[in-house]
């Protein structure tokens, strides 16, 4: 009987004994059983039209170095990338219980995130030592630190006072934002700016996020930008450079009301000049050392032209024939032979390589001369005493300067008036013309048929400018509301913004301003409205790369003492909408209001569905609230930036309003 016994136990042993290794959690069965014909070029869904949505967490440790002369940002920072891959996925009561295994990064896909404004970079780790994990419910999250050097153009309008911003921008590299759609993280710490270790000569003010698409050649890509807030400690320059300079101004001023002795001895007064000069020279060379070369100058260049006389701005050339007047200007005038190169009004600040002009017009055409243009140098100069092409410039070079007005009709490069001056040349003048223009149409009746920003006076009151479109549709139009990104922000901007304008160039986002509309859209009898909307961001979006338009005639807003209440025809064309109640046919008669002066709107059209600055019917929100938020809190619904065209709600990726007369 005992010996049976035996037999009974060694049994149970070998029968527990497998059941106890089978239910052990083994990284190497998943890792088998789920890399198996994995294959990691291959985008992590199994539809393609399915989109990946890449959540991202970038903190940075420490601030390395400012540079300030190149520009320059040294960061110890680390990207944390969190996506779900639906071929990774497994039943953990299938492998003993495991949730989680890990692996190196090199094995799974990953979205092409990469930083775009990087100079350089160092790894940390090797590539064979970054590791991803991934949960059983195919949720993936990969971590790398980065030790990197990135572009932060520095603003010393207020040096030693100053306060700079420096912006990290990432996004993907191939795949569009039908594909990939970066987020931030939402368990990012509020006090952030206090986790990072600041410069010695500059202190944290806050660091922040935020979402963005960037379009790209019609292509749309997701985009994020992270935003660090710095403040220079400005102790060292007020002792070392302030204070000093104030003592050796002071033994200046001594110096000139001393007098000479009565014998004729002045040693001790020019040694005192000498000194003092001396000094001061010292002191200057301390500050050139620690100025960026590219300091933003041409902006204050255009501040002069604008402050010396209405409607002027440094000079835009947008044609081989008015590079060529530009040039016989400065031939003629004798006075500025002294200057070698001139300032025109080209610059390229981000250093993307991408030029733009500093009144806000479309660069579409240029002269440089061999082996320009210098991507490292931001501002344009041109030779125009001589072979008249263009060059990059250090913004700060001393050059002579083209200061440019229009005023009334004239569509001609404006003469100049001679100088004596060799800083500058003076701003040129034009003889008005004999009719003023009023709208875009009138310059397109007057011959213009070139898109770009023009100057109008459409009451008598004053001139200012507006981008006209001058192809589409027959031409003429007057663009009043027009967004490209969400680098501006609409749904949140008060009564005043609306009612004075805002934007980021005339050629970029842009409200015009309810007083202009108004006068615009009443200085004549019947005025058409035309909306324009480009994409579809929904993620579930069955149109993603569509296209809408629509038209009205009877167009008209009233004065702000009627609260630029809206008018409108009921009847249209185009696609935009599939009946009369929808899109924005459904805002007629009502009333704007916006964040802080709401005049009849529904209370949650501004609070919970962001609908922004908008024509609002009594207790009621909108059906095309294209000033609404541009990363509304829910797609395809009525949130934010958005239009209903009766059977769908599209959130556009880019949108557009224009006007024009109907008059002949």
């Amino acid at each position: 009987m005992l010996k049976s016994d035996y037999w009974i136990i060694f049994f149970l042993l070998l029968f527990c004994g497998p059941l106890e290794s089978t239910n052990a959690c083994s990284e190497h069965a998943v890792k088998k059983a789920i890399f198996d014909g994995y294959d990691s070029t291959i985008r992590s869904v199994k539809n393609q039209s399915t989109v990946t949505h890449v959540t991202v967490y970038t903190s940075i440790y420490s601030i390395v170095s400012i540079n300030e002369q190149d520009e320059k940002i040294e960061l110890l920072a680390g990207t944390t990338l969190r996506w779900t891959d639906e071929f990774l996925q497994w039943n953990p009561s299938d492998f003993g219980g495991c949730e989680m295994i890990i692996t190196l990064a090199s094995n799974v896909w990953m979205p092409d995130y990469f930083v775009v404004n990087l100079l350089e970079t160092e790894d940390i780790m090797a590539e064979n030592v970054l590791y991803a994990v991934i949960f059983s419910n195919g949720i993936i999250i990969a971590s790398m630190p980065l030790h990197a050097a990135l572009r932060c153009t520095m603003d010393i309008t207020q040096f030693p006072f100053d306060t700079q911003n420096c912006t990290i921008t990432a996004g993907t590299w191939m795949y569009t934002s039908d594909h990939v759609v970066l987020h931030m993280s939402k368990d990012r710490t509020e006090n952030a700016a206090d986790l990072i270790q600041g410069s010695s000569e500059f202190e944290t003010i806050s660091y922040t996020a935020e979402e963005h698409t960037h379009v790209d050649v019609n292509l749309t890509f997701s985009e994020l930008r992270f935003i660090l807030i710095l403040k220079r400690r400005p102790e060292y320059y007020v002792y070392v450079l302030f204070i000093p300079s104030f003592l050796l101004t002071m033994l200046c001023i001594i110096g000139i009301f001393t007098p000479t002795s009565s014998e004729g001895n002045r040693n001790e007064k020019m040694t005192l000049g000498l000194t003092t000069l001396l000094s001061m020279a010292v002191i200057l060379n301390i500050t050139a050392d620690a100025m960026p070369k590219s300091a933003k100058g041409l902006p204050l260049l255009e501040a002069y032209c604008q402050n010396a006389e209405p409607n002027a701005h440094l000079t835009t050339i947008a044609s081989a024939f008015e590079n060529f007047n530009v040039d016989a200007i400065i031939v003629s005038t004798s006075s500025v032979s002294v200057c070698h190169q001139f300032w025109i009004g080209g610059n390229d600040f981000d250093q993307t390589g991408r030029f733009t002009w500093v009144d806000g017009s479309s660069w579409v055409y240029a002269n440089w001369d061999s082996g320009q243009p210098d991507i490292t140098q931001p501002c344009v100069s041109s030779t125009a005493l001589t072979t008249g092409k263009w060059k990059t410039e250090s913004c700060g070079a001393e050059n002579c300067f083209i200061c440019e007005m229009y005023m009334g009709g004239s569509t001609s490069p404006p003469p100049t008036i001679p100088s004596t001056r060799t800083s500058n040349v003076n701003p040129p003048t034009t003889t008005p013309a004999t009719r003023t223009m009023t709208d875009c149409k009138d310059w397109f009746n007057h011959g213009v048929h070139t898109d770009g920003i023009y100057s109008i006076n459409p009451d008598g009151r004053g001139s200012f400018n507006v981008y006209c479109d001058m192809t589409t549709d027959g031409g003429g139009w007057t663009i009043f509301q027009r967004r490209i990104d969400g680098s501006v922000s609409f749904y949140d901007k008060l009564w005043n913004d609306y009612k004075v304008g805002f934007n980021n160039g005339l050629e970029n986002n842009l409200w015009l301003g309810n007083d202009h509309i108004h006068v615009l859209s009443t200085k004549d009898s019947n005025v058409e409205l035309r909306i324009d909307l480009w994409g579809d961001r929904n993620p579930s979006s069955s149109n993603p790369n569509g296209y809408w338009w629509e038209k009205h005639t009877n167009f008209s807003i009233d004065d702000e003492a009627h609260f630029y209440t809206l008018h409108l025809s009921t009847s249209f064309t185009g696609n935009a909408t599939t009946d009369s109640r929808s899109g924005i046919n459904y805002s007629i008669g009502g009333k704007f209001s916006t964040t802080d002066a709401n005049h009849g709107a529904a209370p949650t059209c501004s609070s919970s569905q962001q609908e922004g600055g908008w024509w609002f019917l009594d207790g009621q929100c909108a059906l095309s609230p294209l000033n609404g938020k541009y990363v509304p809190p829910h797609w395809g619904s009525i949130y934010g930036f958005f239009w209903g065209t009766g059977s769908v709600k599209i959130n556009p990726v880019q949108s557009r309003m224009l006007l024009r007369s109907l008059k002949q």
